[in-house]
């Protein structure tokens, strides 16, 4: 009993051993947008999400001049994109990429 006790208490050591040592996924059914907005403090995107439900977002917490990610919502395929002080633009995101984000052209001034 001692011997089957011990067995089972390795081999639940080792499953927890291997779940833990799995490596992260990338993501496989869209991305997040991230951008490096010169001129604009507001981004909007407009496209597919990762269900193929057509979405728009405004985000107003962009900071111009630095990197901005559009984190919680996963886009795929070609996305439209604009700030308010900056002419529209595409980005085609892919449906997988190493990590999370997608990094598309930043916003210049009109």
């Amino acid at each position: 009993m001692k011997k089957l006790i011990a067995g089972l208490l390795t081999a639940g050591a080792l499953g927890v051993t291997a779940l833990a040592a799995a490596p992260a996924q990338a993501a496989t059914n869209g991305m997040q947008a991230e951008f490096w907005p010169s001129t604009s403090d507001r981004i909007t995107i407009s496209g597919y999400n990762q269900n193929g439900v057509h979405v728009i977002h405004t985000w107003t917490n962009v900071k111009e001049g630095q990197e901005f990610k559009a984190s919680g919502y996963w886009w795929k395929g070609v996305i439209g994109y604009s700030g308010d002080h900056s002419s529209p633009k595409t980005c085609d995101i892919p449906t997988s990429h190493p990590g999370d984000y997608y990094s598309c052209p930043g916003l210049t001034a009109n």
